[in-house]
């Protein structure tokens, strides 16, 4: 991770941003936050236990996407200048993960959401005593005004 953000993200970050996480121990390292913070990255995590339900389209449609801006950076094509700006950099990989994101069909998506299991509308199937979790749009964080005070 360390190693990520010194040659990757403070490369690319230009202002105060927020990075998402999921709780993996890696990731909450203070060397990690100490190191995202001196990009000007605020991090939020996503809590353990809950990556199914914070993160359906991980695997069925993001890892897709990834695989796609891989094979196309496998090698440096014959257009692309030998000095990359970052903002060229970023602009690159958007069209990249748009051109990925053409292949992944709508039936794609719903299986995400079904292969990660039940959750909204019916929250996790169990709780601790056994009965059946209710979900309400109140239960769910809204990160809005978070994220517009980091980027303020």
């Amino acid at each position: 991770m360390l190693e990520w953000i010194e040659k990757c993200r403070k490369h690319i970050v230009l202002e105060p941003s927020v990075l998402i996480l999921d709780s993996l121990s890696v990731h909450k390292m203070a060397e990690v936050a100490d190191a995202l913070a001196c990009t000007g990255t605020s991090v939020l995590y996503v809590p353990s236990g809950c990556t199914g339900v914070a993160q359906p389209l991980d695997l069925g449609v993001m890892s897709p996407v990834k695989q796609h801006i891989r094979r196309l950076n496998s090698s440096r094509s014959v257009g692309r200048p030998k000095q990359v700006t970052p903002a060229y950099h970023r602009r690159e990989i958007f069209e990249q993960a748009m051109e990925g994101l053409r292949f992944i069909s709508a039936d794609t998506v719903k299986n995400s959401f079904h292969k990660a299991g039940p959750f909204m509308p019916y929250g996790p199937p169990n709780n601790a005593a056994g009965s059946p979790i209710a979900w309400s749009r109140d239960s769910v964080v809204d990160y809005t005004e978070i994220v517009e005070e980091v980027t303020v």
